[in-house]
């Protein structure tokens, strides 16, 4: 293990094992925490005669993720979560239908990790397994979801329009929030299996609340990057962001050279930058010609509405068409709409989706996130937002209806 003076300290550690009963060419190593695992930056390692090789050299200790190739390439895959710490962690890796099986052992920070998920274990009892298996009784049953929701996911996988193809996704999440997308016995397994989720969400922030180590400290992190589903999953928002600074607080005092301490300030601090009352965030962003454009420039003395949007995100794009009536109404009276497409390695898909929906106000891009945008505006891992901010640069509304825009701008 090798530090200097007023550093964190890097370790070497190799990774070895087996891979058993399966048929496999390569695994692929990335860190655990990323905005987007599909696009980490990779390592490939092979394997042969069922076994593989690799050391990791001056790496601070840090949670990864070792997954199957084959899998990565596929867009769904079994994750391996283990922490890279001096020394050797060893690897048993079995096929997904025997991924129980599969196991590794490494040095203290990995004894740490699965001391932790035994506690977990032990503080839910088997009642999580048993909601778990009767969730999947029931998926093989064709008894957990809705009739309604499997007759319109089943249309959605047969559909070839983009637009028809839209439709369904915005059915989908209609039947989701309107609670209609389980059966009756769906739905009481899916909230008992929700009770046993919060309850382990309480046990992961007791555990930050009692332990400065890495692995709390990746907890935290964790904590802060699922604010947003869990926020979108359950009717109320449970995460306590005045815990989570008090748990940050105490972790970069302990850790302050460690790469997730600033990561950690920089999340933290985007949830309470952008607010409703608050003031516009500013930032330079280019145009598809690569003309760069000052956002609080074009938003002067005018109600804007901050349109931020991933190319992957169809029900970003599908809300940006229900605004223009709005924009064509009132573009002369002072509104204008600011779009900022998100994009990685390339805007290519951002033409493709400009092309199609030839929507009538300027597009900026972000591009693998140089300009953090989404961070700025605390929103670093969803796939958009928008924000209705009036002449003086305040914040008026986030994630406002059609309606609640034409509602502000007939009021004006």
């Amino acid at each position: 293990m090798n530090q200097t003076p007023n550093s964190e300290p890097k370790v070497n550690c190799t990774l070895k094992g087996q891979v058993i009963d399966r048929d496999s060419e390569a695994l692929v190593l990335f860190k655990a925490i990323t905005a987007d695992p599909r696009r980490a930056p990779k390592i490939v390692i092979p394997i042969e005669n069922g076994r593989f090789e690799y050391q990791l050299k001056e790496v601070y200790i840090e949670k990864y993720i070792l997954a199957f190739k084959e899998e990565i390439d596929k867009g769904g895959f079994m994750a391996i979560r283990f922490f890279a710490e001096e020394g050797e962690v060893v690897f048993q890796l079995y096929p997904r239908d025997r991924a129980r099986e599969t196991s590794f052992v490494g040095g203290p920070v990995n004894a740490e990790l699965k001391a932790y998920w035994e506690y977990v274990k032990k503080k839910l009892g088997d009642g999580s397994e048993i909601v778990k298996e009767k969730i999947k009784e029931l998926h093989q049953a064709g008894k957990y979801f809705s009739k309604e929701w499997n007759d319109t996911y089943k249309a959605l996988i047969a559909a070839e329009v983009d637009e028809q193809k839209d439709e369904l996704k915005s059915k989908l999440d209609t039947l989701r929030k309107e609670k209609k997308d389980l059966t009756p016995e769906g739905r009481k397994v899916h909230e008992t299996h929700n009770a046993f989720y919060l309850k382990s969400l309480e046990c992961r922030n007791q555990y930050i609340d009692d332990h400065q180590s890495y692995v709390s400290y990746f907890f935290l992190l964790q904590s802060l990057r699922s604010r947003t589903f869990e926020s979108e999953y359950f009717d109320n928002d449970h995460f306590d962001l005045e815990r989570a600074r008090r748990q940050y607080q105490k972790l970069a005092e302990k850790f302050p050279h460690h790469p997730y301490t600033p990561m950690a300030k920089k999340i933290l601090d985007s949830y309470t930058a952008v607010k409703v009352g608050g003031h516009l965030v500013d930032f330079i962003a280019s145009d598809l010609e690569g003309r760069p454009h000052r956002f609080s420039a074009l938003a002067k003395d005018k109600v804007v509405l901050l349109d931020l949007w991933a190319t992957t995100c169809g029900s970003c794009i599908r809300k940006s068409r229900t605004v223009v009536p709005v924009y064509e109404d009132f573009k002369n009276q002072g509104f204008t709409v600011i779009s900022v497409a998100r994009a990685f390695n390339n805007t290519d898909r951002v033409s493709e989706i400009l092309e199609k929906e030839r929507f009538p106000w300027l597009t900026l891009t972000e591009l693998d996130d140089e300009q953090e945008i989404w961070m700025k505006y605390g929103i670093p891992f969803s796939s958009g937002a928008t924000f209705l901010i009036d002449e003086k640069g305040e914040i008026r509304e986030i994630n406002p209806s059609a309606g609640s825009i034409r509602k502000l701008l007939e009021e004006r």
